[in-house]
């Protein structure tokens, strides 16, 4: 990708939390975020019913996790498209954890089913892989049959979907920090790294045990996640902090500043490392 691209967003209803079209130029692409309780003001734009991907947005069951449905519609010779599965998901009570879409099709309608099965199973793939959403699919999509070229061509598609997912505020698609951090303490080590959201203590992790009258931080920060702490304080589930600091201070339950406690396995602080 360029390193400039021109970027039109037309706010639909006049407001950010309306729906939104996105277009790039010299792009074929075009996207709609769409809040689910418009989706029934969409019914006039032709572009919905073509066919095309989409993405669901919401939390999980215990409001912990941000969740993504990755899908596809394939448009009907009686016009029925993207919005109509997405009206579809809107009646159906399995599928009540989300707010918002954000659908792609492209602007002449030539996207066919082989794309589009491709493009689901690529974004499923970097979804699950980035580990940044817990991903709602039952099973993973199947990526079609296409030659080497369409590939080639799909991942052009690919990239400034993922852009436009980014600066509508989804950081769904890109891939946590490569480097680890760890705090050791009682001879036990907790494991973190950064993400786009935010710092994550990484599954099997030890924290350290603290009293009931401890620091209060501390104290609300364990309850909030305690059906992710095993009796021996080990973390069962990657846990998703606001920052180093917050990380820092459910594990060690004391006040701790992230950015001097987080190290890597050499012994630099996050701070350094920044």
């Amino acid at each position: 990708m360029e390193k400039g691209e021109n970027i039109g967003i037309f706010l639909m209803d006049g407001t950010p939390s309306g729906t939104i079209q996105c277009t790039i130029d010299n792009w074929n692409g075009i996207a709609y975020k769409i809040p689910r309780t418009e989706l029934d003001n969409c019914k006039d734009r032709n572009h919905l019913k073509y066919s095309g991907i989409y993405f669901l947005f919401g939390k999980s069951d215990d409001e912990e996790n941000d969740v993504i449905y990755v899908g596809q519609a394939v448009a009907r010779q009686n016009g029925e498209g993207v919005l109509y599965r997405l009206q579809e998901h809107d009646r159906d009570p399995n599928k009540d954890f989300w707010t918002d879409v954000i659908a792609f099709t492209a602007k002449d309608g030539s996207m066919g089913p082989s794309e589009i099965s491709y493009l689901e199973h690529r974004f499923f793939t970097i979804a699950v892989e980035a580990k940044i959403y817990e991903v709602k699919n039952d099973k993973k999509p199947n990526p079609g049959v296409l030659s080497e070229g369409q590939r080639i061509g799909l991942e052009k598609y690919i990239d400034y979907t993922k852009l436009i997912v980014g600066i509508l505020g989804y950081k769904v698609f890109e891939k946590s920090g490569e480097i680890e951090f760890i705090i050791k303490h009682d001879n036990k080590t907790a494991i973190g790294k950064r993400t786009a959201k935010g710092f994550v203590v990484l599954t099997q992790s030890y924290i350290k045990q603290i009293s009931s009258d401890g620091y209060i931080q501390a104290i609300k920060l364990r309850d909030k996640y305690k059906s992710f702490i095993s009796e021996d304080y080990k973390i069962l589930k990657d846990i998703l902090f606001s920052s180093p600091s917050a990380a820092a201070v459910f594990v060690l339950g004391r006040s701790s500043n992230g950015y001097k406690e987080w190290k890597t396995i050499d012994g630099k602080t996050l701070k350094e490392v920044d």
